[in-house]
Parts: C-alpha cells; structure tokens; sequence
C-alpha cells in the first residue's frame, strides 16, 4: 500500500509539473501575441501565405520586349509572388532577427548580407524596421529554359532604422537591377544591386488642392464655406450596420432632414475590417458611391472617415492599408460631394496599447499616401481630445478634435492655442440625454440641449467650424462599440437631435438656430 501511495503522489506531482509547464509555455504565446509581435514570426509563410501581412502596390512593364522566351502569365504571377515574399522577409530580418524565409527567396551569397542584418539586430546594435509601399517593374530577360529572369525595379520604401544610439525615418526611391533563379520551385533573388537615386519621394512637390483654404475657411467652387456638419448613422442601424442593411435605410428622407435643421455637411465612416482591408469588396465603394450621389442631392458636402476601427500599426501591415487607401481614395477622389479625407477616427486612443511613436508613424505615413492618390482635397486627422490635436500639424490642412469635457475647458483650450492660421472643426461635440433611476450620471434632454448651447457659444466666439454628434438617438448600437454593459451602451444611444420615435428634441431648436446664424 505504501508504494502504492508512493507512486500515485508522483504521478500527481508529474501531473501538476506538466501543466505548470504547459500553462507557462501557452501564456508565453498568448503574452507574444497580445504585446503587438509579428503573428508571422513563429512560423515560415509560403508566397501566397505572406500576401495576407504584405501587399506593396506592384505594376509589370516590359513583358513584350525582353529577350528571351515569351513569359507565361503564371510564372509572371510565381514571380511577382516569390519576390515579394523575398522583400518581406527581408524586413523581418533586419527589423527582427528572422533568418527564416532567406533560405527560400534567396541564394546562398544574396542570403549572407540579409544574415548579417539579422545578426546585428540579434546584437543590439542596429534595427531597420520597413516596408516597401510601391515596385515598379520592368522585364528585361527570361532565359530559355525558364530558369533566369532579370528586371529593373524601382522602389519605394518607408524606413525606421536604429543605428549607434539615434532614430532615423525616411523614405526612399530606389532602382534595383536584380537577378532571379528558379531554384527548388522558388525564385530566389541571386543578385540585387542598388543603383544611383532617380529620385525621392517628397510630398510637399504635389499640386495643390482644388478645395483650399482661405482666412481660416474652406474655399468650395471659389466661394468660402463654414462648416456646419453632422456625424452620420441612420438611427436603426448606426456603425457598421449601415453598411450591412444599406439597401434597407431611407438615406434621402435622412438627408432632407439634415437640411432642414441647416446642416451644409456630413461626416461619414468608413470601418476598415468590414470592408475587407486590403481587399474592399466592388459593393462597398458601389455603396459609398451611391451615398455620395445623394448627398449631392441634398448638396452636402462630405468628410470621409477612412481607418475606422483600424488596428494595423505595426510597419510590416502597413501595405494593406496603403491598398485600402487607394481603393477608396480613387473610387472617391473626383466626386463633387467629396471635402475631405479624414485619416483615422480617435487615433490617440490606440498610443496606449500600441506605442504614440508607432501611431504617429503610421499617421505620417498614411497621410503621405492619401496625398498621392488624391491631390486635390483636403486632409485632417479626427483627434479624440483637443491636445492631441496639436500633433502632426505640418501633416494635415486644418486640424480636427473631439470635444465632450466641461465647455469651459474648450474656451481655456481655445484661448491659449497658438496662431496657426489654418481652420480648426470641432468635429464631434454633444450631450447624451439618457436617464434612469439606477445611473448616477443620467442627462435631461434639457441639459443636454444647455451643454450644447455653451460649445457652440464657444466655438463662434472662436470662429470654429462645427460637426454634431448626431442626428438621432439609436435603437441599438454594436456591443464591439460601447461594450455590452448598459451604463456604457444606454447612454450612447441618447445623443441625438431626433428621439427614436422621431420626435425632435430640445437639442435640435438650439442647434437649428445656431446653423442659421452662421448663414
């Protein structure tokens, strides 16, 4: 019996050691995960496998020129594909000590340079973090048996490089004359020579807007406009839900009664996962387009919001932000509703969980790419508190912020902002009016429609722009928006100027008379 014992208290205790060790080891992957590392970095991705984290803008030219033999529309797809992946982990190399990949898109003595990169990273001595953002490239030969192709590639980059104690960020245009060889199925760069500058990529050389600015106003058809604008859901389906039931929203009686309250524009949103990222389905910019035309209708003109609900800061997603971008800034950009692009909704909210320096970058960034895709209108960032605004301000044509503190903390704010000279909206302001026995913050429509007089008192006295949060209360609102717990979600549903039975509220006579002073 004794043995007995002996034996069932040691398999207790090997039971017990084994899932301390396996607990350990899973709370070490779910701690990699959640503190921002690379989801790739712990396994080897195929081509196609790393498309889904990197998907630089790439066009082909020369295909009928080069000497050779004719290239196949599949080995064309193989290489572009097998390439791409070269320069992905490229990166991961040198930003983050991988060596895997190199082996499969490399050659033996193209791999030594990258190798060493990852060393010097392993080393603490250096970094350089980036990501390729446009190629350019140009066919000049495939051999007969199909196992050599060389090209030119020009290249576009952005760069964060740590290097002897100092930070650097750039970007760069760069033309390569690379050389491929079909190895084991994969097409590995054998040589890659950089060759002199043609030229960089600086934004400030782009034309100018046809929307302008003028004495702190907006300049529309030659004629200054002040801005008085509403955020925008439909009651019945606020958020992402406006996308899903789209077909089912009255979007022209909504209009109209955006008008008559003497609204002159909208803001919209755009959510970055539910319209598929890199990938935005044909229906949602046929959805966009359709919403634009009737608000050119009711002539009102439109913010568009692009990075709603947007996470992907991490410098290696940058590229499928960049195609979600140009999808729609190209769908949009010559529309005659369009004002505005407005980057990101609320960005200094993410600085806590994924670094201020890692947002700042990607901001600067994308709004460097939103400027290539569409000169011609105006670019913001919407702020969610007033000091944040003054980041990123030489980035941007007039700044934007959120404000639903005390009133007497904007006129302070306001007061002591530097001369800037460019128009300031406040592009979301407003009062819940939600009440019940068991909230202890509960508002009176009264209330409500008071904190509303005093911003917008403020912001003529400041000569601000204005944007309403929103037309009317909601019958629901998404739980991955407010949470699921009611004190969170009860008063969220309550900031409208129309009640869900379509009732106007006090709120709306005060900010209807507001709208018509500023006419």
């Amino acid at each position: 019996m004794k043995d007995n014992r002996h034996y069932a208290a040691l398999l207790i205790i090997s039971f017990l050691a084994l899932s301390t060790v396996l607990f350990y080891g899973f709370s070490q992957v779910i701690t990699y995960f959640r503190t921002g590392a690379d989801p790739s970095g712990m396994l080897l991705l195929s081509a196609d496998e790393v498309d889904y984290f990197y998907r630089p803008d790439y066009t082909w030219s020369g295909i009928e020129e080069a000497e050779g033999r004719p290239m196949e529309e599949g080995t064309l797809q193989k290489v572009s594909k097998d390439y791409l992946a070269g320069y992905y982990y490229q990166y991961q190399a040198s930003g983050h000590g991988h060596e895997m990949g190199l082996k499969d898109y490399y050659s033996d003595k193209a791999r030594q340079q990258l190798k060493a990169s990852a060393m010097s990273y392993k080393n603490g001595e250096s970094s350089h973090r980036g990501t390729t953002i446009q190629h350019n490239l140009r066919l000049k030969f495939y051999s007969d048996d199909g196992t050599i192709i060389t090209l030119s590639d020009e290249v576009v980059s952005f760069n964060k490089v740590y290097s002897g104690g100092r930070y650097y960020r750039h970007y760069d245009t760069a033309t390569y004359e690379v050389m491929l060889l079909l190895e084991d199925n994969f097409w590995r760069v054998r040589h890659k020579i950089r060759g002199l500058p043609e030229k960089r990529f600086n934004p400030e050389n782009l034309e100018k807007s046809a929307v302008s600015i003028q004495n702190n106003h907006f300049i529309v058809n030659g004629r200054p406009l002040h801005l008085k604008s509403l955020n925008y859901y439909p009651k019945q389906y606020p958020w992402r839900m406006m996308w899903e039931n789209f077909d089912s929203i009255d979007f022209a009686s909504d209009f109209k009664k955006v008008r008559e309250a003497g609204f002159n524009s909208l803001r919209i949103f755009i959510p970055y996962e539910a319209f598929g990222k890199a990938e935005i389905r044909p229906e949602e910019i046929d959805k966009l387009k359709r919403l634009m035309d009737l608000a050119q209708v009711y002539e009102l003109k439109v913010i568009v919001t692009l990075f709603d609900f947007f996470l992907g800061y991490r410098i290696e997603e940058w590229t499928l932000s960049d195609r979600h971008a140009q999808a729609v800034v190209t769908a949009l950009r010559d529309h005659p509703a369009l004002l505005a692009w407005d980057v990101k909704n609320e960005p200094d909210l993410d600085f806590e969980s994924f670094g201020k320096g890692e947002v700042l970058d990607w901001l600067d960034f994308i709004t460097q790419r939103i400027r290539t895709y569409d000169p011609n209108h105006l670019i913001t960032i919407g702020w969610s508190q007033p000091e944040a605004s003054m980041l990123l301000t030489e980035q941007v044509d007039f700044l934007s912020f959120h404000f639903y503190r005390d009133p007497k903390e904007l006129d302070a704010f306001m007061n002591n902002l530097p001369e800037l000279n460019i128009p300031i909206l406040l592009e979301e302001t407003g009062m819940h009016s939600y009440d019940a026995w068991w909230y202890p913050f509960g508002k009176s429509e009264a209330e409500q429609a008071d904190y509303l007089e005093q911003v917008l008192a403020i912001s003529k006295k400041y000569n601000l722009h204005y944007a309403i949060w929103t037309l009317y209360d909601f019958e629901n609102v998404p739980g991955d928006v407010a949470g699921d717990a009611p004190w969170r979600r009860r008063p969220q549903m309550r900031y409208g100027l129309i009640d869900t039975k379509m009732n106007k509220k006090k709120v709306y006579e005060v900010v209807k008379k507001y709208n018509e002073d500023e006419n």
